[in-house]
């Protein structure tokens, strides 16, 4: 531990345990021990206080657990939502229509960061949790296969979209190189995939519509 480590967890020991101390220092409570001989640290108390459980809550239903644990660096975040999940409502972010809408057309082809960026909705956990409970699906599945796989279902010579560091073929080029003899439900599931591909985007040729979109994106610089 650095000098000014050392310094500052002496100053808070009779406030808070030597877990939390140790917790915030990111060193273990043996590290904090032996850095720190001879004093003595606050003993656990029992709760903590509802309104500290329902800003911590509140804080991270919209930042995420990196960002809400930097900020309550003493307090151990994922314990405390964990045990509060079934008594307190945390405050929910609030997905218009069109706000999904946009979503779905970044998918797997924008990083969470900026699509939380682009969007305004906080954190990359935020957007993570939305793509589970309204699409139930992982965003990098959403607009087609990417060549690990594609070479099981499709012929040989598929297309290929070249993004930032992956290749991906779309769902609407997809559907049109499948090989003979495909389970009925995996080539059916791929056309279903390719209509919804053509309705997102509203044209019979998406990759016009992805590479304006990117385009957009990038010109705004989201980080």
């Amino acid at each position: 531990m650095t000098p000014e480590k050392v310094e500052w967890a002496i100053s808070v020991s009779g406030k808070h345990t030597k877990e939390e101390i140790a917790r915030a220092c990111k060193v273990s409570v043996s590290t904090l021990k032996r850095a720190c001989l001879g004093v003595t640290f606050a003993r656990p108390t029992k709760k903590l206080e509802r309104e500290t459980i329902s800003e911590v809550c509140m804080y991270y239903e919209v930042h995420g657990l990196k960002k809400t644990q930097e900020l309550y660096s003493l307090l151990n975040v994922r314990s405390i939502v964990e045990s509060n999940a079934g008594i307190f409502k945390p405050r929910k972010v609030k997905w218009k229509d069109d706000e999904l809408i946009q979503l779905a057309l970044m998918g797997g082809l924008v990083p969470l960061e900026t699509q939380a960026g682009v969007l305004n909705k906080g954190s990359a956990d935020a957007v993570r949790t939305t793509w589970h409970r309204r699409f139930n699906i992982s965003p990098q599945d959403l607009h087609g296969m990417p060549e690990d796989r594609a070479d099981f279902i499709l012929k040989p010579g598929y297309p290929k979209t070249k993004f930032v560091n992956f290749n991906l073929c779309l769902w609407c080029d997809a559907e049109n190189w499948l090989k003979e003899n495909l389970p009925v439900e995996i080539a059916e599931g791929i056309r279903t995939m390719a209509r919804f591909q053509r309705w997102l985007f509203k044209s019979d040729d998406p990759i016009w519509r992805i590479e304006e979109m990117l385009e957009d994106i990038e010109s705004r610089k989201w980080t």
